[in-house]
Parts: C-alpha cells; sequence; structure tokens
C-alpha cells in the first residue's frame, strides 16, 4: 500500500501513535468549539485573541484528560506546544494567523453556522470523559450551557 502511495506522488507521513494523535485533536478541537460555541460560532474566532486564549487555556485543562485515557504526551510534542506554551505568545500569534493566512482563516471562516451539532457533540463527549474520569476541567464546564442538550443544564 505504501508503495502504491509513492508512486503515485504521495509523501506518507505515519503516526506512531495514531490513536493518541486522533485523541490530541479531539480535545484540542473541544477547547476551541467551546468558545466558538461560546460566541457564536468558530468563525467569529478568526483574530479573536481573547476568544482564542480562552480556547486555549480550555484545551491546556484538557491534557490531564488525555493523560488519563492512556495518551503519552511526550509523544505528541508537536500537537501539544500551542496548549504548552505561554497564551500570552500563541494567542496572539494564532489571531494573526487565523486573519492573515488563508487556509487557517478559510477553516474557521468555514464554520459559521451557529446550529451546527458537531462543536456540541464534541464538547458534550468530552465533557463527560472528564466527568466519568474525575478530571476537573471548569473552562468546559463554564461553557457547557453553549452546548448541553435541551432540558439539561442551561442556565
Amino acid at each position: 500500500m505504501r508503495q502504491a502511495f509513492r508512486e503515485a506522488g504521495l509523501r506518507l507521513k505515519e503516526r506512531p501513535d495514531f490513536r493518541g494523535w486522533l485523541w490530541v485533536h479531539f480535545v484540542s478541537d473541544a477547547g476551541l468549539f467551546s468558545q466558538g460555541l461560546r460566541v457564536g460560532s468558530l468563525s467569529k474566532l478568526v483574530g479573536a485573541t481573547g476568544d482564542l486564549r480562552e480556547g486555549l487555556l480550555a484545551g491546556r485543562e484538557l491534557l490531564p484528560l488525555l493523560e488519563a485515557r492512556g495518551v503519552e504526551l511526550r509523544r505528541h510534542r508537536g500537537g501539544m506546544l500551542l496548549f504548552r506554551a505561554p497564551t500570552w505568545l500563541t494567542a496572539p500569534a494564532l489571531a494573526w494567523l487565523t486573519a492573515h493566512v488563508a487556509l487557517l482563516r478559510v477553516s474557521l471562516a468555514a464554520h459559521s453556522d451557529p446550529e451546527a451539532e458537531e462543536p456540541r457533540e464534541v464538547c458534550r463527549d468530552t465533557l463527560a470523559e472528564a466527568r466519568r474520569l474525575g478530571i476537573s476541567v471548569p473552562r468546559l464546564e463554564a461553557a457547557e450551557p453553549y452546548f448541553a442538550r435541551e432540558g439539561t443544564s442551561r442556565t
């Protein structure tokens, strides 16, 4: 299979811990989605330093969840950089990138539906898993009114 991709001119980048890599991206999404839901949609995060900062901090709070799920964070240093680096540096950089790099801007701007269910499901699933494992995630819990199902903990 690898040879077929190479012969087609495609380069492969294999992940030795693909499951962990997926979990890292899932909690990264949960952190940013929680803030996108709070402000109305992910598209409103483009260039929004303060909201992106809160999303990064929400993602940082989820790192113990990854460890509790058995993800070896040191194997995912690249994916952890945004969460481990100081937010006074990363939030403005991410805001600038989302405002000026077309691929990043379009990626967030495409998520403009305030009724989209995917961000809500990601946040609900992540919060449920954190609660199941006894992991404290105050920022995600604070955003719960924006993704909770009707009749649950909306305030």
